[in-house]
């Protein structure tokens, strides 16, 4: 268990934790960022967090600050195998988390507390895979979450956002699960340009008291919400019959046909008119195998760079490992076969025992079931 407390001062302290791998076995919580103070930048790149059935919680963010910085951020991180718990917890104020994968947790990512955090992969992709319950906005969050792919088993929610949580969710792709956006949250957020699919249940389930935007005239959805190729109970679910709450709307949107079938609305609560005549986001790619693409081992290489011997940590390979080494122009330097261990070493030397120049070289690594290729670079 990893708990960075931030020390009060004058200066603007930095909280560093990068290529580092966490195995949280016996452990409640993998890595904690807990402030004494609001003059400080915490970034998490590269970690590897793995649980298990005991673990709570793989990363906690209990960050403040003032402004627009990003004062703590997540970026390229893996988090896996909490199965009663929560890939990323943000208990308060406002981080950013970027690209990297969350899968095989309870929930995924939980943004909870008070604040405006971003979750936003960029040019990138934030996979959540495999969780019963991809992405959580509750209490007062005010939320951005922007390129956010989620596959969930059946039965599962891909988005659920509760209590009175808002902001504004664009961009998700959400395949599978029991249902694919729960709004429970009292407060109105909007979800535009995503594609919620292969959904069993609901599309979009609103509780009663909950309240969603789905898209208006002068603010098109342009949302593909579509069962494809399955049989839903409904598109769009309301239960929002309190008078003063008007209907969901949810117009200007692709429904996997048109007219979409009138009988999968809550039609009295549901404003689905006028919808469109074809997909918006028929080009978005979708990541229907995600789950095994992200859940496959991954390889680390430890010191980067490196003048000495490099150690390549692997998760979760067995059998045995195959490793090559190359040059920048491509050439194999050295092969060599051994049984796959937690850790793997290259000693910097190639095929006739002679050490290799300063440089860049990509150190493959395969097994039974993949592979996966890193850069390393040899110092002087």
């Amino acid at each position: 268990e990893a708990t960075a407390s931030i020390p009060q001062g004058d200066h603007d302290p930095v909280v560093l934790v990068e290529h580092t791998v966490i195995d949280m076995s016996g452990a409640d919580c993998g890595i904690e960022l807990t402030p004494f103070s609001t003059g400080y930048n915490a970034r998490l790149y590269g970690v590897t967090v793995t649980g298990g059935a005991s673990g709570s919680y793989g990363i906690i963010l209990n960050t403040e600050g003032t402004g627009s910085t990003p004062w703590a951020v997540v970026d390229s991180c893996q988090v896996s195998g909490l199965t009663m718990g929560v890939g990323i917890q943000v208990v308060e104020h406002s981080p950013r988390i970027g690209k990297g994968t969350v899968s095989g947790c309870k929930t995924g990512i939980d943004l909870a507390g008070y604040g405006s955090p971003v979750v936003d992969a960029g040019a990138d992709t934030l996979f959540l895979a495999g969780n019963t319950t991809g992405l959580v906005a509750a209490d007062d969050v005010v939320a951005e979450v922007t390129g956010v792919r989620i596959t969930n088993p059946s039965g599962g929610t891909g988005l659920f956002t509760t209590d009175s949580a808002q902001g504004t969710f664009s961009g998700l792709v959400i395949t599978g699960g029991g249902t694919g956006i729960k709004a429970e949250s009292d407060s109105v957020h909007t979800v535009r340009d995503s594609k919620v699919t292969q959904f069993t249940s609901y599309g979009v389930n609103v509780s009663v008291g909950g309240r969603v935007d789905l898209g208006t005239t002068g603010d098109a959805g342009n949302n593909s919400i579509y069962p494809d190729g399955t049989s839903p109970t409904r598109y769009v679910n309301a239960k929002n019959h309190l008078a003063e709450l008007g209907p969901v709307m949810a117009e200007l949107n692709w429904w996997g046909a048109d007219p979409p079938p009138s009988t999968k609305f809550t039609t009295s609560t549901v404003d689905y008119t006028p919808w469109l005549t074809e997909d918006p986001l028929q080009g978005l790619v979708l990541f229907l195998e995600v789950a095994r693409v992200v859940e496959a081992p991954r390889v680390w290489a430890s010191p980067n760079p490196s003048r000495d011997v490099v150690r390549l940590r692997l998760l979760g390979v067995t059998g045995e490992a195959e490793v090559s080494v190359y040059d920048l122009r491509g050439r194999e330097v050295r092969r060599w076969r051994e049984p796959a261990a937690a850790e793997l070493v290259w000693d910097g030397r190639n095929g006739q025992g002679g050490l290799m120049p300063p440089g860049v070289y990509f150190v493959r690594v395969g097994w039974s079931g993949g592979s996966q290729t890193v850069k390393v670079i040899r110092g002087r």
